[in-house]
């Protein structure tokens, strides 16, 4: 099997080489189309191998892809952006083999893409197509957010787990050039050709990023009396289309019946029941937002392990730091003291909320931070469970000192990971059961 690599470019020395040297060693031949570069991308192209031909930009993406792939000779074709490169380069070619292997059918392949900032940190996630066959029904399509389709049909498509690309695309102020000529493009296709529809999703983001708030929410109801749109893009509509009524402080119920709609059509994401569980613990609607973010909980940790919530992982942290909020109000320490822990996954450290839960669970107990303080807080969990939380002298009731002697332990064991075992055989059956939930998002969430 011969696989080709294929690319559109325009002033990427910055990125070029990055991206060409991820899958130099997965591929037969490189496939550069430059539409006008000013700089060293072709210089450094040509020495990397790639076979640099020109075209003439003509405000349609679609066009120089097209080009690409007509002078391509594989049998299939990884086609990425300049400014995304592989994950893990060396198993490239074996993935993508092994994929075709198991289904020969298979016409195409989405990729997951982590999105990183200036920093070099995720801050989203999605997915794109990115590998597909080298047949004469398959080419792209749209002047701006083209995508591949086929003259067939309906594409046969996976979704492999080891293809893990970076991207870095959204870096600096790139964006704001980016917003200002997609919204160009597209604007122009509209007053040439019509059929506006094509565009609500492309322009609900572009109106949203320019803080044309009420143009991002016409657009986004607009995409929305759509079904035929994909479902990752509906997804999109739904959380754009709450931003931006966030943004222009659109009543609460409004927001409320949005996102019980996206329940109705999404039922098994965790972000619709987070969102509507914030929105209710505004209204005060405690126990409405507890079963809300609760849901979301378990939606996010009873799945598979790889499977991809991108919404979620950018907005878990908070979902999990408001419902340890309200249990905090409720009462219930215990169940406080796990969600933050669960919030700090997402934050990399605890939140400053999680530290006045400490404090204040430290005066129910009748124990003072600063015992703490002398040797670190590696010697939180060691006095506590010598002192047994004071239980001979502490004056609340036993059930309000086993709950917080539960909740402390919860928080001290994020401070000293290695005293996990003997926390948790310190731990009531229930609360056992639940600290599954936050070994799972630790799971889940890694390193990223």
């Amino acid at each position: 099997m011969k696989i080709s690599a294929c690319y559109i470019t325009k002033n990427e020395e910055r990125n070029i080489a990055r991206s060409l040297q991820s899958l130099a060693d997965a591929v037969d031949e490189i496939i550069v189309v430059d539409t006008g570069s000013t700089d060293r991308t072709r210089e450094i192209a040509e020495a990397l191998g790639a076979r640099v031909l020109d075209f003439s930009w003509q405000d349609d993406f679609s066009a120089p892809r097209n080009f690409a792939v007509e002078a391509a000779s594989g049998d299939w074709i990884v086609f990425l952006d300049a400014d995304e490169w592989f994950v893990e380069p060396q198993g490239v070619r074996s993935m993508i083999e092994a994929e075709i292997g198991a289904a020969p059918d298979l016409e195409a392949m989405m990729l997951l893409r982590l999105n990183l900032d200036d920093q070099g940190k995720e801050f989203s996630r999605d997915r794109s197509l990115r590998i597909f066959r080298n047949a004469p029904w398959l080419r792209y399509h749209g002047k701006i957010h083209e995508n591949v389709y086929s003259s067939k049909g309906r594409l046969r498509v996976s979704y492999p787990e080891g293809l893990v690309l970076n991207h870095d695309g959204y870096r600096g102020g790139m964006i704001e050039e980016k917003i200002e000529r997609n919204l160009s493009l597209m604007l122009k296709d509209i007053r040439e050709n019509g059929h506006a529809e094509r565009f609500y999703p492309g322009l609900t983001d572009c109106f949203y990023h320019l803080r044309q708030y009420e143009r991002c929410l016409e657009m986004a109801f607009s995409g929305l009396e759509f079904p035929t749109y994909p479902r990752d893009t509906r997804r999109g509509l739904y959380h754009v289309a709450l931003e931006a009524m966030r943004s222009l402080s659109i009543p609460l119920d409004l927001m409320c019946d949005l996102m019980d709609c996206a329940q109705a059509e999404f039922p098994h994401l965790p972000e619709f029941y987070a969102e509507k569980g914030i929105l209710l613990s505004c209204r005060g609607e405690l126990e409405q937002a507890v079963c809300n973010l609760e849901k979301a909980a378990v939606l996010f940790e009873a799945v598979r392990e790889d499977e991809v919530f991108p919404y979620f992982y950018k907005g878990g942290g908070i979902a999990y730091e408001r419902l340890a909020q309200i249990y905090r109000v409720l009462g219930r320490y215990d169940l406080a003291a796990l969600n933050f822990l669960k919030s700090s996954c997402f934050h990399g450290g605890m939140p400053p909320s999680a530290k006045e839960l400490l404090e204040e669970m430290c005066r129910i107990c009748g124990i003072q931070m600063k015992e703490f303080a002398g040797n670190g807080s590696t010697m939180m969990l060691p006095a506590l469970l010598q002192r047994r939380l004071l239980q001979g002298r502490c004056s609340a009731s036993p059930a309000l000192t086993r709950i917080c002697r539960c909740g402390l332990l919860l928080v001290a064991a994020a401070r000293v990971p290695r005293a996990k075992a003997e926390m948790l055989a310190f731990l009531p059956k229930t609360l056992q059961e639940k600290w599954k939930g936050y070994e799972i998002v630790k799971k889940k969430k890694g390193d990223r």
